[in-house]
Formats: structure tokens, C-alpha cells, sequence
């Protein structure tokens, strides 16, 4: 199914999308624009967190006498 794209990830893609959305504008006073904007640098600043803390943790596993 993979090879073929057919994957059925795009419901859970929206909503993921949507919580940063929601994070952004939880009253929904802005315009779509601006909110689609907002949420995609609050998108990227999550992933970034996450980047980091994996980063770190790989860093403090190969530190560690048992991983050589």
C-alpha cells in the first residue's frame, strides 16, 4: 500500500495540523491566512523542540560506558 501511496494518513495529518491551529487562534479571530501562517512557525518550533530533545537524548545514550 505504501509503495503504491496509498496510505490512510491524512485524517490524522489534519488533525495535527488543526491543534496548532487551535494553539494559534484558540477563539478564531483571525483570518485564514494569518492563521495558517501562525501555525505553520508554531509547527516548526514543535518540531524543532523535538529535534533537540532527540539530539540530547542520543547524545547522553552514546556517553553512556554500556553503548560503546
Amino acid at each position: 500500500m505504501h509503495a503504491q501511496g496509498g496510505t490512510n494518513t491524512r485524517a490524522g495529518t489534519a488533525a495535527f495540523m488543526r491543534r496548532f491551529e487551535v494553539q494559534v487562534d484558540p477563539d478564531g479571530q483571525l483570518d485564514e491566512a494569518e492563521r495558517a501562517r501562525r501555525a505553520t512557525h508554531a509547527r516548526k518550533s514543535y518540531m524543532a523542540v523535538l529535534a533537540l530533545k532527540a539530539q540530547r537524548a542520543k547524545r547522553r545514550h552514546a556517553s553512556t560506558p554500556e553503548a560503546a
